[in-house]
């Protein structure tokens, strides 16, 4: 088990087909206004690279989540390619301020019911252990060491930023239960 500076419940991750929404009605009627506007417009047929981002992933799979769009009309071909992300997880392993967005991003996508449903098939497994291999690197906390030859550079201090780092490394965790974080080595 992963000894963590945060507390992990035994309980498993929620069921990919689980309703995590609880918008109040007229939220959720302007939310699917705005999705059936995005999942209508069908991304460029040539490789565009805001196409992969984990913002755009996210529309997508929620698109298809919601039987609005299936993935596979949305994209010719729908897996993500594996040097989508190489700047973002560039500025993850060399713990550029704002890295901890990123890691949120990603870690967004990897959490999505859709995305544990569809596996292999969404994220190619070179890009998945580039992702694990980040996020298991990453430094979480101002006070862990920073790796050999690194400079860090992140924001720790803000109320934002200790949030995002907080819940990042938490998520880690419980995605990577029985890994350990190679900078505290836990």
């Amino acid at each position: 088990t992963l000894h963590h500076r945060y507390l992990l419940p035994s309980e498993p991750l929620p069921p990919s087909n689980s309703n995590l929404t609880t918008r109040p009605e007229w939220q959720e009627r302007a939310y699917m206004t705005y999705l059936q506007a995005v999942c209508s417009r069908r991304p460029s047929a040539r490789p565009v690279a805001g196409n992969y981002q984990p913002r755009a992933i996210l529309v997508r799979l929620e698109c298809d989540r919601r039987d609005l769009v299936p993935l596979s009309e949305q994209y010719a071909q729908w897996s993500i390619p594996p040097t989508a992300w190489d700047a973002k997880l560039e500025r993850v392993r060399q713990l550029r301020d704002t890295a901890d967005f990123d890691v949120l991003e990603m870690l967004a996508v990897l959490l999505h019911p859709q995305t544990r449903d569809r596996g292999e098939t969404l994220i190619p497994s070179v890009l998945m252990d580039q992702i694990e291999s980040a996020l298991l690197q990453f430094k979480y906390y101002y006070t862990d060491p920073a790796p050999q030859n690194k400079t860090d550079g992140m924001w720790y201090w803000t109320e934002n930023h200790v949030v995002c780092f907080a819940v990042s490394e938490y998520l880690v965790g419980r995605l990577y239960p029985d890994s350990v974080f190679d900078v505290t080595g836990w």
